[in-house]
């Protein structure tokens, strides 16, 4: 081929090149001239909690600031209805979300996770029956910087966006009520038990061979006999609190043992050194309120020459 027509073929060329790189950009553009976000459909389709709530691939981990613990923000969704739920009607709300999209809600609950945070918030799961680790409950709140963190209580108001549907860290399907905070505040262990039917103090201490055991007050709720109890190791040996195992609550002849809820209420501690003190709550199975109830706690010391004998502690009835 000669020059003259390889130059000729190669100037087409180039303008065909350039016709088909023109056509691409102008594809690419949007009707107003600006490129085309291409992960704009992937954030939509991961916008899952609420109008807020990203997937997690695209949350950005955010270095604590100072701030205090419980927070406060601008009500996010507007309520658009009267209903308001608590721990007394939670359930309802459980089993049809969808209906009581609008409603006002408060709830204390434990986070069961980790928090998700972003520029323009925080979200995190949580039980709102911390107890029983039951009623999962997505919680969104327009603060990056509140102090939450996995396993703390929390005391959530907030409105009522629906429910999602998804899995547990077992694989089993759950639906979960998604909750637009307003006020989140940590609290303690007690903002979730349930309320007291009654509550007997006691202030009563007993003392064997410098190891003495209080009773400062028993609580009877409907679901649970909460005994508030204190130990002080005044002996010159260690003091040991495994038999708060065996505790025992007797009541119009019934013999009723402790239950212990691991990692949820505070425990006295197992072992105790000369010179400490130590406090936690033993519980019963629910007992009645009106009556007067035995409790019987044990203890032991590293000092086998020191033989302990059970604490006993009489509760009035009402």
């Amino acid at each position: 081929m000669s020059r003259h027509r390889r130059g000729r073929v190669i100037t087409v060329v180039t303008l065909i090149l350039g016709v088909l790189c023109c056509t691409v950009v102008l594809y690419g553009c949007s009707g107003s001239g600006e490129p085309v976000d291409a992960t704009a459909g992937e954030t939509a389709s991961q916008t899952v909690f609420g109008s807020e709530h990203t997937g997690a691939s695209q949350i950005t981990d955010i270095s604590q600031a100072a701030h205090a613990t419980a927070s406060t923000r601008p009500q996010q969704t507007v309520a658009t209805s009267t209903e308001r739920f608590t721990r007394e009607n939670w359930a309802e709300l459980l089993a049809d979300s969808e209906a009581h999209i609008g409603a006002r809600a408060e709830i204390v609950g434990r986070l069961l996770e980790s928090p998700r945070r972003r520029d323009d918030g925080v979200s995190f799961q949580m039980y709102a029956d911390p107890k029983n680790y039951d009623w999962n409950t997505s919680v969104s709140f327009p603060d990056p910087f509140v102090e939450v963190e996995i396993d703390d209580f929390v005391r959530v108001v907030g409105t009522v966006e629906g429910a999602m549907e998804g899995e547990n860290e077992f694989g089993e399907s759950i639906t979960v009520t998604l909750i637009s905070a307003d006020v989140v505040e940590v609290v303690d262990v007690m903002a979730a038990a349930s309320p007291a039917v009654r509550t007997a103090q006691v202030g009563q201490s007993l003392e064997q061979h410098g190891i003495a055991v209080t009773v400062d007050r028993v609580e009877f709720a409907l679901d649970e006999t909460r005994v508030f109890v204190e130990a002080a190791n005044g002996s010159g040996s260690t003091a040991g609190f495994y038999d708060l195992v065996n505790a025992e609550a007797t009541q119009d002849g019934t013999v009723y043992p402790a239950q212990f809820h691991w990692d949820y209420y505070p425990a006295v501690s197992w072992e105790l050194p000369p010179g400490e003190t130590t406090a936690g709550i033993v519980v019963f199975p629910p007992m009645d309120a009106t009556l007067s109830v035995e409790i019987l706690l044990q203890a032991r010391s590293e000092d086998y020459d020191l033989l302990l004998e059970p604490f006993v502690f009489e509760v009035a009835g009402d």
